[in-house]
């Protein structure tokens, strides 16, 4: 009985373990819906979304190796992808015209505050709306 317990939480573990690794080892973002929410958001023309989509491949890709490459040092990881994010951010910009520059910005303190508040970029909580009659 014994044993069977002990193979059972080993198994728990190992299936834990090789989920959590498939999750960080694989930091793939879908770059499709990315480039159809700025396309709809920002009204991009087929160049810009070309270039755009272009900037995210090889940002996801850039991505990949620093994750390989520092996957034992968080603080390095952390400094690393910042960087990336600051110059996929600054290579997008290159791209906007200045009222898409301008939606791109709200666009992004939109996931800021969605991140930071885990709810929608209204700030409504499905506890928030009151007594029901």
């Amino acid at each position: 009985m014994l044993n069977r317990i002990v193979i059972f939480y080993l198994s728990m573990l190992l299936i834990f373990f090789i989920g959590a690794n498939r999750s960080l080892a694989q930091p793939k973002m879908d770059i499709d819906k990315q480039v159809q929410n700025l396309k709809d958001r920002l009204t991009l023309n087929d160049e810009q979304t070309t270039k755009i989509r272009n900037i995210l491949e090889e940002a996801n890709s850039e991505r990949e190796k620093l994750f390989e490459l520092n996957k034992d040092d968080r603080d390095a990881m952390r400094s690393a992808m910042r960087d990336l994010r600051d110059e996929t951010d600054r290579q997008t910009k290159q791209v906007l015209t200045d009222d898409q520059k301008a939606e791109y910005e709200k666009m992004k303190e939109e996931r800021r505050k969605e991140r930071h508040h885990h709810g929608p970029p209204d700030g409504s909580h499905p506890y928030d709306q009151g007594p029901k009659d």
